[in-house]
């Protein structure tokens, strides 16, 4: 791996967290940095509600009174915020899987960030299901074209 190279690991669930950064450890040669945030179109607290069955099932929600023992407040922050404060400046790959808020994630990323920001290529778990905005629409008005699909998978790549 090239050693300009920086990995930026987005994992609001603790218990995820703490897998993470024990595998970061275990590979101090590589460039992770684990980031203990939740990414949506705003900043403020919101509520990761756990899955105990499958822990890469978690789903983010607003907070309430009402939050149960399997919902932990964690900040949110948009996905241009977080690297503007990571001091990146380009994005060679992004992969994103959070739960069918890809679009709450995207949307104002590509509305906001400048282009050359723009990832080159994106690998996104397709939830179009339940999503409020037909991502892969804006994704190829901004340029993208699919490569490859796997059965949840899609690989877009942004055109020159």
């Amino acid at each position: 791996m090239p050693a300009r190279a920086h990995i930026l690991a987005v994992e609001p669930e603790p218990g995820n967290l703490a897998r993470l950064k024990f595998n970061v450890a275990a590979n101090a040669n590589l460039p992770i940095a684990p980031f203990a945030v939740a990414l949506g179109d705003r900043e403020g607290d919101v509520a990761v509600v756990l899955n105990r069955s499958d822990r890469g099932g978690t789903q983010m929600r607003p907070l309430t009174n009402a939050d149960s023992d399997d919902a932990v407040r964690v900040t949110c922050v948009p996905l241009l915020k977080l690297l503007v404060e990571a001091d990146i400046t380009s994005i060679d790959a992004l992969k994103i899987d959070v739960e069918g808020m890809e679009d709450a994630v995207l949307a104002p990323f590509f509305r906001d960030a400048p282009a050359m920001l723009w990832p080159r290529l994106i690998v996104i778990e397709d939830s179009r299901s339940l999503w409020k905005l037909d991502l892969f629409n804006l994704l190829a008005a901004c340029g993208y074209a699919v490569v490859t699909r796997s059965k949840q998978n899609v690989m877009l790549r942004r055109k020159n």
